[in-house]
C-alpha cells in the first residue's frame, strides 16, 4: 500500500507518517514545515518526502502520483483565511481527478456538528466535507474531538511542569474523551481498506471520558507533582492563541480571540456534549486499540516532546 499524507511534516500527519511506516506501508510525507528536521531524524526506504504548497495544483499533482490512499490533514481553520483554506482544499480534489487513488480519508482535526455550523472554524471544515462527498472520490473523513497531545503545547505544558497546574478551558464538570494523536492515525489507516464506512463521517474520541480532575490526578501520579486542574476562563484562552497565532498567519487577532471565546462556550455548555464519544462501536468494527490517558502519560518526556 502506497500512501500520501497531506500535511505529513506537521504534529498531527507526522504522527501517521509514522503509524504507515509501522504498519509496513509505502509513505510519501507532503508538506511545506519542518520537513527537513523531519527528515533527517527520520530514515526509512519506504519513505519519501515531497515539499508541496497546497495553493500550487502542479505540485500536489506530482505529489500524488501513483498513491493508492490520500489522507489529508489541512491547516487550521481558526488561524488562516477561509476562502484560501477552501481554495486549496479544492486544488486536493482536483489533484485527485488526475490520481485517482482508491480513498480520500479527511481528518478535521477537531468536531464538526452536522448541518449548519455557525462557527467558523467547523464551519469551514464542514464545507470541505460537503465538497469531499460530493467529489467523485471513496472517502471517509474523521473528526476528532481534542488531542490528548494538546497538553504538550507551548500554552499549556510549563502549567504543568513548572506551576502544577492543568489549566484548561472546560469547566469542572464536563467530560472530555481525549484521544492521543498516533490513534487518529492508526483509525485512518484501518479505515483506508474498510469500505462499510465510505462516505461517512465519523466523530472519534479516546476510549474513556474524563473530567479536568480526572487529568490532573493522572498527571499528578505519573509525574509524581501534586497537580491541580483550574477552569481557565475562556477568554483567557482565546486571548493567549490570539497571541501565538495572529503574527504567525497574518490574521486578525481580534477575530481568533472572538471565535475561540464563541466555539469554546459553546463546547462547555452545548447539551449535545461534542467532547463525549462512544467509541465502542467503532472500536468493535476495527482492529485498532485505544490508548488510555494514563498509558498516554508514560509515552511522553515531558521535557522534549512537542
Amino acid at each position: 500500500m502506497k500512501l500520501c499524507i497531506i500535511g505529513g511534516t506537521g504534529q498531527q500527519g507526522y504522527q501517521q507518517v509514522l503509524a504507515g511506516l509501522e504498519q509496513g506501508h509505502e509513505v510519501v510525507a507532503v508538506g511545506q514545515s519542518r520537513a527537513l528536521s523531519h527528515q533527517a531524524k527520520l530514515k526509512n526506504e519506504n519513505l519519501s518526502w515531497k515539499k508541496a504548497d497546497l495553493a500550487n495544483k502542479s505540485e500536489i499533482i506530482l505529489a500524488l502520483q501513483a498513491v493508492d490512499y490520500v489522507l489529508i490533514n489541512m491547516p487550521s481553520s481558526s488561524f488562516n483565511d477561509e476562502n484560501k483554506l477552501l481554495s486549496m482544499f479544492d486544488n486536493l480534489l482536483t489533484a485527485c481527478d488526475i490520481a485517482e487513488p482508491k480513498k480520500i480519508i479527511f481528518n478535521t482535526s477537531m468536531y464538526v456538528a452536522d448541518g449548519d455550523v455557525q462557527f467558523q472554524a467547523p464551519r469551514v471544515r464542514r464545507e470541505m466535507i460537503n465538497r469531499l462527498q460530493q467529489s467523485l472520490h471513496s472517502n471517509v473523513t474523521v473528526k476528532p474531538v481534542i488531542y490528548m497531545d494538546n497538553l504538550l503545547a507551548t500554552w499549556a505544558r510549563p502549567g504543568i511542569t513548572e506551576q502544577k497546574v492543568f489549566c484548561y478551558p472546560h469547566h469542572e464538570k464536563l467530560d472530555v474523551s481525549w484521544i492521543s494523536l498516533r490513534d487518529v492515525a492508526n483509525i485512518m489507516l484501518a479505515l483506508t481498506e474498510k469500505n462499510e464506512f465510505d462516505g461517512q463521517e465519523i466523530t472519534i474520541g479516546g476510549p474513556e471520558a474524563l473530567k479536568g480532575d480526572d487529568i490532573a490526578r493522572h498527571l499528578s501520579k505519573s509525574l509524581g507533582l501534586n497537580i491541580e486542574f483550574q477552569s481557565m476562563p475562556i477568554p483567557e484562552f482565546g486571548k493567549i492563541m490570539a497571541g501565538l497565532f495572529a503574527d504567525r498567519n497574518s490574521f486578525d487577532a481580534k477575530k481568533i480571540s472572538d471565535e475561540l471565546v464563541k466555539v469554546y462556550t459553546w463546547y462547555n455548555s452545548s447539551p449535545l456534549e461534542p467532547f463525549k464519544v462512544d467509541m465502542q462501536p467503532l472500536i468493535d468494527k476495527l482492529d485498532v486499540r485505544l490508548t488510555y490517558f494514563s498509558e498516554w502519560i508514560k509515552k511522553v518526556d515531558w521535557e522534549r516532546d512537542d
